[in-house]
Formats: C-alpha cells, structure tokens, sequence
C-alpha cells in the first residue's frame, strides 16, 4: 500500500506540474474569445459583448481566467501529491 501512495503521489506531481507549465504559456486569442462570445451571446438570444482589452492579440480577461483554472487544476493535483507523499510516512 505504501507503494502505491508513493507512485500515485509522484504521478500527481508531475500532472501537477504539467498543469503548471500549460498555465504559464496558455493564451486565448482575440478572434477565439469574440468566437466564443458570439457563441454563446446567440444561445441566450442576446447580443454579444464584443468590448474587451487585447495584448498581443490575445484577449487579456479570457487569458486570464484561462490561467487561473488551470492553475486551480495544478493546486489542486498538487494538494493530493502532498497527501499522498504523507500518507506513504506513515506506512509501514
């Protein structure tokens, strides 16, 4: 049982920090985030926000909220390897 405390706890570390790297290079394109908008603006029946701040071409709020979920992901994933890395000390 030990093991497998230790081998899923490594695992979740190394999803964890893959998490982490996606998060620091993800970005949501101006033209995805209008897409997306129009999207969604037409399942409600409503007209689309289409007013935003762009850097670099990327839609700056969408970039952001895209980050900080997978960021969540990576904390999360990172919590359950600490865990689980406890839980192996005290097996025998």
């Amino acid at each position: 049982m030990k093991i497998f405390f230790l081998i899923f706890g490594a695992a979740m570390g190394v999803v964890s920090a893959g998490f982490w790297f996606w998060s620091a290079f993800a970005r949501v394109t101006w033209e995805r985030s209008i897409a997306r908008r129009k999207r969604v603006a037409a399942k409600r029946g409503k007209t689309p926000n289409l007013g935003g701040v762009a850097l670099d071409g990327n839609d700056l709020s969408a970039t952001i909220k895209l980050q900080s979920s997978l960021n969540a992901a990576a904390a999360a994933l990172s919590g359950l390897a600490i865990l689980a890395q406890t839980a192996s000390s005290f097996m025998q």
